[in-house]
This record gives C-alpha cells, structure tokens and sequence, in this order.
C-alpha cells in the first residue's frame, strides 16, 4: 500500500514540476526512482551501477507537505547537477562530504527553506555546527583506521 501512495505521489510531483518548473521536470523524469523503506531521509540521490536514482523513504516522504516534497525532488537534482553523487567516493570521508555537499546545495534553494543535516542537535550555531563536524570527523577517522 504505502509503496502504491509512494508512486503516485511521486508521479503527481512530477507533474507539478512539468508545470512549475520544466528544467527539473526533464531532469526528474530521466532519474530512477525506488522505494526504500529503511532510509532515514524522505530523499536520498545514490548510484545504482553508476547510474543515479532517487530512493525515497515513504514515511519520511509522506511526512512532508507538497510544497517539501517539491524542493527535497529540486534539491536531490542539484546533488546531480553538480555531480556529487560520483565525486563522493574521491573522498575518505564520506559523512562530512555530504554535509559539505548540502550545504552547496542549500545555497541553490529559495531564502527560509529549511533542510536537515545529520548532525548533533546542538548545531544549531556556527560554533555547535564546527563542533558536531569534529567529531564526526574523529568517528570517520577512527572507522577508517579500523579498517
């Protein structure tokens, strides 16, 4: 069921891009799409046998109004634009190359949209966000000596 509600209303989304927005419906209709139910963002741009494809995260993509559901589709497009998704592997640590990767992004949205990173709650300053990217650069740092 929630697959079914997933697809329609990626489908309806779609359709409102072909109206409000044509460059990023024609983007939007050549990416695959796939319903990932364990994801922890309602959107996540990943390579498929390096091909790019949406993943979307029904109960995270359902929590979202329309208008959210619009910009998460323009944001997860730019991440392609700008080739994120294929420069992401260049770098050994993945975690903070896509903080800095959607901060870029953000710049690209309208002024007052908000977006999550997956950072602390305390980063919620420039002081809180530089200490979360510590640490989580210390986590990446300690995984990759593991290795």
């Amino acid at each position: 069921m929630q697959f079914n509600a997933t697809s329609e209303s990626l489908a309806q989304r779609g359709m409102e891009l072909l109206v409000q927005a044509p460059f990023w419906a024609a983007l939007f209709i050549r990416v695959n799409r796939r319903v990932e139910e364990h994801r922890a963002a309602a959107l996540q741009l990943v390579l498929v046998d390096g091909a790019p494809a949406i993943e979307v995260a029904p109960r995270h993509w359902a929590a979202l109004k329309e208008s959210e559901q619009l910009l998460a589709i323009q944001h997860e497009l730019t991440h392609l634009l700008l080739g994120h998704p294929a420069q992401r592997t260049l770098y050994g640590a993945p975690f903070l190359y896509d903080v800095a990767a959607d901060l870029v992004v953000a710049q690209f949205l309208p002024e007052g949209v908000k977006f999550e990173l997956d950072l602390d709650a305390a980063a919620t300053d420039l002081d809180g966000l530089y200490q979360a990217l510590i640490i989580a650069w210390e986590q990446e740092s300690q995984d990759l000596l593991a290795l």
